[in-house]
């Protein structure tokens, strides 16, 4: 099926505004720290296990954190807002 150039245009311009969104928010933020585990480490009182993880399970524990002007996101985690807490020492 061929489309006629007004529907190309209107198809393609639909196309860019429903991506639009994602092509501001990766100029306003910008991805500061992405870490993937290879192991996961569980420490009891009496014992320390290690496991090697999955390719699955690497994505899921991965962790991105994202900057935007003084502010720091943690995208992995919902894009919940990290807090800074300092302590004295």
């Amino acid at each position: 099926m061929r489309l006629s150039k007004p529907l190309n245009i209107l198809l393609l311009l639909t196309i860019y505004l429903i991506n639009l969104p994602q092509i501001c928010y990766s100029e306003e933020r910008k991805l500061v720290v992405l870490g993937t585990p290879f192991v996961k480490v569980e420490s009891f009182s009496d014992q320390t296990k290690r496991y090697e993880l999955t390719n699955k399970q690497m994505k899921e524990y991965q962790v991105m954190i994202s900057q935007e002007g003084n502010k720091f996101y943690w995208n992995s985690r919902e894009g919940k807002e990290l807090k800074r807490n300092a302590t004295l020492g």
